[in-house]
């Protein structure tokens, strides 16, 4: 996928519940990516070529938020935030003034981070485009925007998600009860292509789908797709790297462990 992108792979593969998926530079030299299985799962395998073209197309595009210096800055900037937040005070004058002191390094990191977040959004919206265009041309332009419309049903999935989640807290320890790591996954899947042709045509048409973004630093979902189409009617690309049924299967089995991992986070995080 890397080679075809015109950039280098990653060094780490994380897995969340998320219906996302990011990539990020941890250093000068190391490169991550996080797939959220909420998306993952659910996606088919082409469907999969394309969101790693997606964000792998970060990298290859030049993308300052993902790149060495900006991205390893807004990455650590973030995990300072996380470890700064001041706690609830529990009474204890001693950690009235430790909570005290962090509060000072925890505003200046969280300054630091809005200004630099608000920064490298300029032009953000293009490079997502950029990115759009190059999982089209990795993956076709089907695929790719095949990809855009699941992103339509993220608050279905979410939703569904959050559901089994319940469902696994209110059925754990009974007899009979749902193994979370082995059907999560599988039922979520189950869940978003049960969907009815005429509800998902439905959704495509609805002012709905032009407010949908996947996230604040993403443009509307409406606008990738119509992009795409554009790409899709020129006529039929052929896909540079396609996901074959036995390669499909190595790569589920290398991410099972810890998807199965995820999946028993789910009822106690969600």
């Amino acid at each position: 996928m890397a080679r075809e992108a015109g950039t280098r792979g990653v060094d780490v593969i994380t897995l969340d519940p998320r219906v996302n998926a990011s990539v990020t530079a941890c250093g000068p030299r190391r490169r991550a990516l996080c797939l959220g299985m909420g998306l993952w799962a659910v996606l088919t395998p082409q469907q999969k070529v394309a969101l790693l073209g997606h964000e792998l197309g970060h990298f290859a595009g030049g993308d300052t938020r993902h790149g060495a210096v900006v991205g390893s800055a807004l990455h650590t900037l973030l995990l300072w935030v996380v470890v700064l937040t001041p706690e609830r005070w529990d009474g204890r004058l001693v950690h009235l003034l430790v909570v005290g002191l962090l509060r000072i390094p925890y505003h200046a990191a969280r300054g630091a981070l809005t200004v630099l977040d608000k920064v490298s959004l300029r032009g953000q919206p293009e490079r997502e485009y950029l990115a759009d265009d190059l999982a089209a041309d990795v993956a076709s332009a089907e695929a790719a925007r095949d990809l855009m419309e699941t992103l339509l049903h993220a608050e279905r999935i979410e939703g569904e998600l959050r559901r089994l989640s319940n469902e696994a807290t209110a059925f754990a320890g009974r007899d009979g009860a749902p193994r979370m790591d082995e059907t999560l996954w599988p039922r979520l899947a189950d869940h978003l292509a049960a969907v009815p042709a005429d509800e998902r045509a439905r959704l495509l048409r609805t002012g709905e789908s032009e407010r949908h973004r996947q996230d604040a630093t993403h443009p509307p979902t409406r606008l990738r797709l119509e992009r795409l189409e554009r790409l899709d009617r020129r006529g039929p690309s052929a896909a540079k790297v396609v996901l074959d049924g036995r390669t499909a299967t190595a790569v589920e089995g290398e991410l099972r462990p810890a998807a199965r991992r995820v999946a028993r986070s789910v009822a106690r995080d969600l």
